[in-house]
């Protein structure tokens, strides 16, 4: 048995990309895609290339293509009764479905819109609207709920119906409103009518194309934004982290290695005091005070120098050698002196002192043309 357009369409889908899945689950359902749409399959697609966080997905499934199996069997509405939840429409209200033509007149806002909207999204249509509640009734809109009865084949069959629970077997049945006119006759070069699902494809390539552009724009800032890394020490960790930096980068490993630890930020506020005492300076001042300090610390250390020269092994080994040429000439004076001074030579003679006068004597002497001789003075 050949396959139906539905059937073909859900099985090339099984081999789209997961956010494609996505966005034709919701192109079937016939509302719009909004920017929030837009949105959510953009995260889905950036995920499955490593882009984004993780972002669930729900593919096309049967039940909403309206594949119900290999049966051929006819699908006709018998009633459809509203519990709650839709609209304004009155609880548990039934309209029910001749076998031919049925028709449902009434005045505005008496509910006709209200039972169309539960069977677009109970069957099959191309212009599927939103279903709200009664938002004057003061309470908080109940969940839509409602029941519809129909017969497949020769079988009566009755479901209960939400909008998140679609009917398989009622996708046999296709609903056309005026909203689902501009679907047929949108533009000049499209044809009067085209089968059911076939503008599918212009829908997905038009999502296609919006996410393009939104791929687009977000690589234009991107590369607007021309980050300068920093140069690094090879073979430290943070250099080794900037070189293999990506999307799937931990944003904790980066945390950690740019967060200071209490002694690092220590050290860098005494680097912070050190700068502005830097900038708040007169470096011209600054650099005269260090050269007359550089001047003071060099004739220390010259002083120090001569001293270390002064001071050295040789210089005392001299000092020790002229100490005992001093200490032997001594003895030899005293020596010499005990032995030419007699019991009566005058006292002092031959010491320091006595040396002193003689030689005074002999500088007058010599001045005045005198001679003496020199002879041992006794005194009684």
């Amino acid at each position: 048995m050949a396959k139906t357009v539905h059937e073909e369409i859900l099985d090339w889908s099984n081999e789209l990309p997961k956010w494609q899945r996505d966005a034709l689950r919701r192109l079937f359902v016939g509302v719009p895609l909004t920017s929030q749409d837009h949105a959510e399959l953009l995260a889905i697609c950036k995920k499955e290339h490593g882009l984004a966080a993780p972002a669930t997905y729900s593919p096309l499934l049967t039940s909403q293509v309206g594949v119900s199996g290999p049966a051929t069997d006819d699908v006709a509405l018998r009633g459809v009764t509203h519990h709650q939840g839709v609209n304004n429409l009155a609880a548990n209200q039934t309209v029910t479905f001749g076998s031919n033509l049925t028709v449902v007149c009434g005045q505005n806002a008496s509910g006709k819109s209200g039972y169309t909207r539960i069977l677009k999204r109970a069957c099959r249509s191309r212009g599927v609207e939103d279903i709200l509640g009664d938002v004057l009734s003061g309470q908080a809109p109940a969940k839509a709920k409602a029941t519809i009865t129909y017969r497949a084949g020769a079988l009566d069959k009755t479901s209960d119906w939400r909008p998140d629970d679609p009917l398989s077997e009622l996708g046999a049945i296709s609903v056309f409103d005026a909203d689902c006119v501009p679907v047929y006759l949108r533009d000049k070069t499209d044809v009067a009518f085209r089968p059911f699902s076939l503008d599918i494809f212009d829908k997905l390539a038009a999502c296609c194309q919006t996410l393009k552009t939104m791929l687009e724009a977000e690589l234009t800032v991107l590369n607007s934004v021309v980050t300068t890394l920093p140069n690094l020490a090879p073979g430290t960790s943070a250099r080794t982290l900037l070189d293999g930096l990506s999307g799937l980068t931990n944003s904790s490993d980066v945390k950690a290695l740019t967060t200071f630890s209490p002694k690092e930020e220590q050290k860098l506020r005494d680097l912070q005091t050190k700068r502005r005492d830097l900038q708040a300076s007169d470096p011209k001042r600054l650099a005269k005070d260090l050269e007359l300090k550089a001047g003071r610390v060099q004739l220390i250390a010259d002083h120090i120098s001569k001293l270390s020269v002064a001071l050295d092994e040789k210089a005392f080994e001299v000092l020790r050698s002229t100490h005992r040429a001093v200490a032997v000439a001594e003895a030899a004076v005293t020596t010499l002196q005990a032995s030419i001074v007699s019991a009566g030579t005058l006292p002092g003679t031959g010491s320091q002192l006595w040396r002193q006068m003689w030689e005074s004597w002999l500088l007058i002497g010599g001045a005045n043309g005198c001679a003496f001789e020199y002879s041992d003075f006794s005194y009684s």
